[in-house]
């Protein structure tokens, strides 16, 4: 599943619209979250997005229990 489809289930799940996400990320325009959801975003952009709805982003070895979760930090 493609990044800004995972966004878009969060923010279902999550009760957040457009509008609110442009709130929370303090950015001047509802127009930016909604370009952002309709192109392949940079992880970092990904990250940001995930964090304010309450998601992470982890990467699993798949043959291994390895994990790892990606920040911004």
């Amino acid at each position: 599943m493609q990044g800004n489809n995972i966004v878009k289930e969060a923010m279902t799940l999550s009760d957040v619209t457009q509008k609110d996400l442009q709130k929370l990320l303090n950015l001047k325009s509802q127009s930016s979250i909604s370009t952002m959801l309709k192109s392949d975003m940079r992880i970092s952009t990904f990250v940001k997005l995930l964090n304010v709805l309450d998601c992470e982003l982890v990467v699993q070895h798949k043959s291994d229990d390895k994990k790892w979760e990606v920040t911004n930090e």
